[in-house]
């Protein structure tokens, strides 16, 4: 499983891995950093959330 995750790291460019990672496969971006990939995608998704949120509460995101 690494060396077929390896290589699509050195196939696809940011936005096509994390196109078949996060919609393809259903991965969520806390499974993607997990893998070791870094694509800014997932750092745009937290950010986009983050700002998003209403100050004071407290609520998780589950995605799937």
């Amino acid at each position: 499983m690494d060396s077929i995750i390896g290589c699509m790291g050195e196939q696809y460019d940011s936005a096509e891995l994390y196109d078949i990672l996060h919609n393809a496969l259903a991965m969520s971006d806390e499974d993607i950093l997990s893998l070791g990939f870094d694509l800014p995608q997932c750092h745009e998704y937290d950010t986009e959330i983050s700002t998003k949120r209403p100050k004071g509460r407290k609520f998780a995101l589950y995605e799937r």
